[in-house]
């Protein structure tokens, strides 16, 4: 907790998760308040000491002025630049990066979220090497979120039963198809991924994957099932 509460600038006001940090942040001793992004820097901060937290809106998206948002306040030096965003984000994401703030990965339990966030603001402005290195890993995250473009509907259906802890004797039973046209989706699957194995195939889905194909079913059984 700050030894003095410090103001916090949370954007934007009537999204879950922003509404959700406002309410955790004040119980963890920061001042946080909702800001105008199209509003002078002066009214959306106060102080030399104030940071700014971009959220996620209901769907995920960024929004269009956390970019310039990210570049406005950052160039300030002295505050904290937090994005609280998820894989569905996450081209945005990189791009609030670059402009100078840290990430926070909004898929995580909202318990560890909050922890994330309040760790993020206590720190301060990231350091550069720190910085380098979260940008770095961005950009690797998002160049393995686009390969899952190039998969066709079927394909995604069948890496997602993968995923999913299904073996292809299963998933060609299941789809009343025969295995030999299993596995050759499976082969498509790791060679549009860029993988050498299905264990690799999955281990990338979990980690990168945004593309609602996969990612939607996904999240569904692990609701029910997780």
């Amino acid at each position: 907790m700050p030894e003095t509460p410090v103001p916090v600038a949370v954007l934007y006001r009537g999204h879950a998760l922003a509404e959700a940090l406002v309410s955790g942040l004040r119980r963890r001793g920061w001042l946080p308040h909702f800001a105008d992004p199209e509003l002078p820097d002066s009214t959306m901060t106060t102080g030399a000491r104030s940071s700014v937290v971009i959220v996620e809106d209901d769907e995920g998206r960024l929004p269009a002025t956390a970019v310039s948002v990210a570049t406005r306040m950052a160039g300030h030096g002295r505050r904290a630049v937090v994005a609280v965003a998820g894989m569905a984000a996450l081209q945005t994401t990189v791009q609030v990066v670059a402009a100078g703030a840290t990430a926070v990965n909004a898929d995580q339990p909202y318990r560890r979220l909050l922890a994330s966030v309040h760790e993020a603001l206590a720190a301060g402005p990231v350091a550069l090497a720190d910085h380098e290195r979260l940008l770095a890993d961005l950009r690797e995250r998002a160049n393995e979120a686009s390969r899952f473009r190039a998969l066709t509907a079927r394909e995604c259906a069948v890496l997602t039963d993968l995923a999913i802890g299904l073996n292809a004797e299963t998933i060609a039973a299941s789809r009343v198809v025969g295995l030999a046209t299993i596995r050759t989706q499976i082969a498509a699957v790791l060679r549009k991924l860029e993988v050498r194995s299905q264990l690799a195939a999955i281990a990338l889905t979990h980690r990168s994957c945004a593309d609602a194909r996969v990612a939607e079913p996904l999240a569904q059984f692990h609701q029910h099932y997780g």
